[in-house]
């Protein structure tokens, strides 16, 4: 029954993969047709992260926690015909792990011998996590007049038109 057990937990140990970071283009109804204005989200990246188990490595299951976002807005055009945009870079800092999400819990461990059975528990409280945004200072980027794709989080955003109060754009 223990080397059961114990290749059981091996073999969990084993199923899971290291910590992935991952990061996904999210485009609000309003710019998904590429027309902004002063203001308005071009694009959002959101940041996350597999959540951590008791062994280190990804949760079995697929959990994810926020780790930030970054956003891309228009803020208009200045007297030079540069295109004005504003990158903010949002972090959340977090200790959440598979433990500390969704309250606490029971272990029931069995054991057999012969014709007897006994099973006892163990409880455990999870720490309380915590999640702390951490802003950082919006950038500012001028567009050239005349220049008209810059990277953002490994997209390209395309200028098609651009005036004071509107931008129409497209993002691959």
């Amino acid at each position: 029954m223990k080397k059961l057990a114990i290749a059981a937990l091996l073999f969990g140990v084993s199923a899971c993969a290291p910590i992935q970071h991952t990061q996904s283009l999210e485009m609000s109804a309003a710019t998904s047709g590429g027309l902004a204005g002063p203001g308005d989200l071009i694009a959002r990246v959101n940041k996350q992260r597999d959540l951590q188990n008791v062994f280190g490595k990804s949760d079995l299951f697929g959990r994810k926690t926020d780790e930030g976002f970054i956003e891309l807005r228009f803020a208009g055009m200045n007297p030079e015909g540069e295109v004005i945009l504003y990158r903010t870079d949002t972090n959340i800092v977090t200790n959440e792990t598979t433990l500390s999400r969704g309250g606490g819990g029971s272990f029931l461990y069995g054991e057999r011998n012969g014709n007897q059975a006994s099973i006892t528990g163990s409880s455990f409280t999870p720490a309380s996590d915590y999640h702390a945004v951490v802003p950082a200072g919006s950038l500012q980027i001028a567009v050239p007049k005349g220049e008209s794709t810059i990277p953002f989080e490994g997209h390209a955003v395309h200028i098609l038109a651009a005036t004071k109060t509107t931008l129409r754009f497209k993002v691959e």
